[in-house]
């Protein structure tokens, strides 16, 4: 049984390191040096079984090898060794390595875990670099977008305000110039004009003369009290069919001017519909140019597959290449798209072909007839041999020349006449 405080720890051998202080003679300390004494002894003499009171574990002692090492305890909880790590090699050991079982073990598992650590601090310590690098890279960047913007940040949020407002400015004037553009259309014009015209015409028909001028300027102007009078000084007088009539007139032209103003109100809206409407219409009338075009080079090339040689197959293979590339130029010149150089030259060639079908070829022709002619004559006519030496006709063929009977002769009468 543990000895208590109240009872004093018999002490087998005095073991004093100095000499006892003097006694106290309120408090008495005997039984404090007492367990003091026996926890001293109890602490540096192992028992034989290896406990030292309950629960104590016994000192180191040591092993076979004179290095010191500590046992586990009985009474103490077991501590669960790591079956992964696998056992030092009697090379890899360290000198420091202890020889307790439990000890080894987590000695073992600690130096083996030192590659890994290494590794991963290698791993942590490229990271930093990389993080500081891109460190250094932001802050060159922070430090020319600072130099960049100007000094004062009023400066910069006043420059995005004039921003704002130019854009909104530019949007506003954008829409005014399309709504300008929009009633300044060809298009609107014609529209508001023969509208207009035509109900003017009708309440003119039924005004005397000599107010129907300023009838016509006060329909189109603008309403107003003044504006009114004058109309009502002229429509009043007249008689009820007129006065209805030329009231209707009015009315019109006011329901008019109304329609006028809702289409001007959504004058940019209306002038894009217009555009696009024109874009279409161009698209479209530009598919049908392009199809009569065709259809004009197809009546072309008919014409000159019909009266022209020169489109005419031959059955000649490299002839008949070429009358592919004499329609291609046909097309070509249809559609206009020749040069400047041969489009320049093409009505003078025309003009040219026209002169020599007219004019040099029947001449041609003629003379061919004539030369046909002059032929069959003198295939007709035989010259007369000689007697076998040079020298004893040539007196009669002198006098034959001059007769104009030798075939020399012959030629020149035919080709006099």
């Amino acid at each position: 049984m543990p000895a208590t405080l109240n009872e004093p720890i018999p002490v087998d051998e005095p073991i004093a390191i100095h000499d006892p202080p003097p006694s106290n003679p309120v408090f008495d300390d005997s039984n404090i040096k007492a367990m003091a004494a026996k926890f001293k002894t109890n602490w540096s003499q192992a028992p034989a079984d290896g406990k030292v009171g309950s629960g104590t574990p016994a000192p180191d002692k040591p092993s076979g090898d004179g290095k010191p090492g500590a046992e586990p305890s009985k009474d103490s909880a077991p501590v669960p060794v790591d079956k992964t790590v696998q056992p030092l090699a009697s090379d890899d050991e360290p000198d420091i390595a202890p020889t307790e079982p439990l000890n080894r073990e987590r000695w073992k598992k600690l130096y083996q875990s030192k590659e890994s650590h290494k590794a991963r601090a290698e791993a942590l310590k490229a990271e930093r670099e990389t993080l500081a690098a891109k460190a250094a890279a932001l802050e060159s960047d922070l430090a020319k977008t600072k130099a960049a913007l100007p000094p004062n940040l009023e400066e910069v949020q006043k420059a995005i305000a004039d921003s704002k407002r130019i854009a909104e400015e530019n949007k506003r004037l954008t829409e005014t110039i399309e709504t300008v553009n929009f009633e300044k259309s060809p298009r609107f014009q014609n529209w508001w004009n023969a509208e207009t015209e035509k109900h003017i015409k009708v309440g003119q028909a039924h005004i005397p003369p000599e107010h129907r001028e300023e009838f016509r300027k006060l329909l189109l102007a603008p309403s107003s009290p003044e504006r009114n009078a004058a109309l009502d000084a002229i429509v009043e007088p007249l008689p009820p069919t007129s006065k209805r009539l030329a009231t209707g007139a009015l009315e019109q032209i006011e329901s008019l001017k109304i329609q006028r103003e809702e289409a001007l109100t959504r004058g940019s809206e209306k002038w894009k519909e217009l555009q696009a409407h024109e874009r279409a219409e161009t698209e479209r009338k530009k598919g049908e140019s392009i199809a009569r075009l065709q259809q004009i080079s197809d009546e072309a090339v008919r014409r000159a597959k019909a009266g022209f040689s020169a489109f005419q197959p031959t059955g000649d293979a490299t002839a008949d290449a070429e009358i592919v590339q004499r329609e291609a130029f046909i097309r070509s010149v249809v559609a206009g798209k020749l040069d400047e150089d041969t489009m320049l030259n093409i009505p003078a060639a025309a003009v040219e072909m026209l002169h020599l079908r007219d004019k040099v070829v029947p001449g041609l022709r003629a003379e061919l007839a004539k030369q046909a002619e002059l032929i069959k004559q003198l295939q007709g006519t035989s010259p007369r041999a000689g007697d076998g030496k040079g020298g004893a006709s040539r007196p009669a063929e002198d006098k034959s020349e001059k007769e104009g009977t030798s075939f020399a002769g012959r030629v020149k009468a035919l080709m006099a006449k």
